[in-house]
């Protein structure tokens, strides 16, 4: 099967686990670093939705853990992975009947999957008035809310403007050694809100 992933290097309480499509169940397990004896598994039973992934609380910062995800019968273990900083082409499109001029570092934000997601524009552009303008972004926290799976995943309007990736996110992750991986907080910078209406 496509590969399943397990990233703990979040928040330090929460894993985030994610699968290619056709999975039927999950589970996960955590011990002590430096313990050999892992703590019986947590199944999930039953995968309901379409979504891809999930988010799960342990509460066991500085444990280890492991992941698998079941499908055809057989369980697949998960490999550990650690967020990016995600990238995608977006597009810009021009409302008004004027020129716009948007600065480097200047931010947009949106709801993706329920959660703020904010890119970030990397260098000075102008946007003739009623076109649009394709550039690259960067996400400004690497996280799983900031992967984008499919066009328009990402989506913000004002009067002016409308912002929305034209197709899914890159270098969303990077593979890590081993089978299992540390519940562990990723420093944090500042935090940026989306205001959803």
């Amino acid at each position: 099967m496509d590969t399943a992933f397990l990233c703990a290097h979040w928040d330090g309480n929460h894993i985030w686990i994610q699968w290619p499509g056709g999975v039927e169940s999950l589970r996960w397990r955590v011990r002590k670093q430096g313990s050999c004896d892992w703590q019986e598994w947590h199944v999930l039973p039953a995968l309901a939705g379409d979504n891809l992934w999930m988010v799960i609380p342990t509460w066991s910062e500085d444990a280890e853990v492991q992941a698998e995800v079941y499908r055809s019968g057989e369980w697949f273990r998960a490999v550990p992975a650690d967020f990016l900083q995600s990238s995608a082409l977006f597009s810009l499109q021009n409302k008004t009947t004027s020129d716009i001029t948007i600065s480097a570092g200047s931010l947009f934000h949106a709801a993706v999957d329920d959660a703020a997601c904010c890119y970030e524009l990397p260098q000075d552009i102008v946007i003739t008035a009623e076109k649009s303008l394709r550039v690259h972004m960067r996400t400004l926290h690497a996280s799983g809310y900031s992967q984008l799976d499919y066009s328009s995943h990402f989506r913000c309007e004002t009067e002016s403007l409308v912002v929305e990736n034209v197709e899914p996110s890159t270098d969303d992750l990077k593979i890590l050694p081993g089978d299992s991986a540390i519940i562990r907080a990723r420093p944090m910078s500042p935090v940026t809100l989306a205001i959803v209406q």
